[in-house]
């Protein structure tokens, strides 16, 4: 069963409510969503004076196949340059790298399954389309 209602997520912006439906909804599918740490937001006080590295990307997607790098965006935002980076050198090395991305839309929610190029490799009207891709791509 699908939680209807994210707990907190009346507060948040879209890409933090977004991941906060993935990391609720992948353990229904056997999945484990880990947030990587932003240190940005960790020192968020002194975060203008000092020079910390760039988190890679979102997350790990932990299927029963493996783990996927997963960059999570919502609506048309685009990935930093090192991000973009990182994910072409990742895809380049095992294609276990992905941007995840929740477009809202009048008539309703639109999620994808994006490569580093924007490529589209899968549309689907809700989370669960988007980790039964995941998970079956794992098991091939």
């Amino acid at each position: 069963m699908v939680p209807r209602r994210i707990l907190g997520a009346e507060k948040m912006k879209g890409e933090a409510r977004f991941e906060k439906e993935l990391e609720q909804i992948a353990p229904l599918h056997g999945c484990l969503y880990v947030k990587i740490p932003d240190t940005k937001m960790l020192n968020a006080k002194n975060r203008h004076r000092n020079r910390e590295q760039k988190r890679p990307y979102d997350a790990n997607l932990i299927t029963p196949g493996g783990t996927i790098c997963i960059e999570a965006k919502f609506n048309y935002n685009n990935l930093e340059p090192h991000q973009k980076e990182l994910g072409e050198k990742i895809e380049r090395t095992n294609g276990q790298w992905c941007v995840l991305r929740k477009i809202e839309r009048k008539c309703g929610a639109v999620y994808r399954v994006e490569n580093s190029k924007k490529d589209v490799l899968l549309e689907t009207e809700t989370i669960r389309g988007i980790l039964d891709f995941l998970t079956k791509k794992e098991q091939k």
